[in-house]
């Protein structure tokens, strides 16, 4: 049946949601001023809505998981979303022995320029359409750590399957490997920023505006002629 219905269709092609590469302009305050800490301290973090899908709960344990790893580090959660949520986070972080560390900055519309100031950037997020904030960390060459997922997170892991290793891509729900991958990233640097070069490489030639607007051309001159020829 599947094959009847589909006798005559062209394959499918995905274009995907563009983002443009160009960095935004640097701005004061920096990151790690806004945290109070001095600069060249090792900052992770993460920024995002505090909603479910994004399992805020999750990324605040491996953030306290991992500076109690790296008691030099700090960790930065950029973002605001429902009450409820954000009392939870703050909550697993003052119990935590690490938790003083991870700082909650709120909304901030600099988030694209802060997220380049991080050492690591981290999603725990169980599904994303397009996972943009990981894209602007991906734009501004920063390593990226986060879970398996649905919908945009598939082509991620797709896409470190294929012309990586970009990221580390870990099981969803695995907080213990999250961690660990973290902590490997602040410890060899150089190997992270190997990753981080090949994930701008490979998110600009799949996500950026001019390859967007290429294949958006191409289909509509193609639906043009096919309509002419009719």
């Amino acid at each position: 049946l599947m094959d009847a219905c589909g006798r005559g269709l062209q394959p499918a092609e995905v274009i995907y949601n563009p983002m443009s590469f160009d960095l935004p302009p640097r701005a004061e305050p920096s990151l790690r001023a806004l945290l109070g800490v001095p600069e060249g301290t090792p900052v992770i973090g993460t920024a995002c809505r505090i909603v479910r899908e994004k399992k805020p709960e999750a990324f605040v344990r491996v953030m306290c998981s991992v500076l109690r790893e790296r008691p030099d580090a700090h960790a930065a959660v950029m973002g605001a979303g429902r009450p409820e949520l954000e009392a939870a986070i703050r909550a697993i972080a003052a119990a935590d022995p690490a938790g003083a560390r991870v700082h909650f900055l709120g909304y901030r519309p600099d988030a694209p320029r802060l997220v380049g100031e991080l050492n690591c950037f981290l999603m725990t997020s169980w599904t994303e359409g397009l996972p943009t904030a990981l894209l602007e960390a991906m734009r501004a060459h920063v390593p990226v750590a986060l879970m398996e997922g649905n919908c945009g997170l598939k082509d991620i892991a797709t896409l470190n399957a294929e012309e990586g290793p970009l990221a580390v891509v870990v099981p969803q729900g695995d907080e213990e490997a999250l961690a660990r991958g973290v902590v490997d990233t602040l410890a060899h640097p150089d190997a992270a920023k190997a990753r981080a070069e090949r994930a701008y490489a490979a998110a600009k030639q799949r996500y950026s505006i001019d390859l967007a607007a290429e294949k958006l051309e191409a289909l509509y001159r193609r639906v043009l002629q096919e309509e002419t020829q009719r």
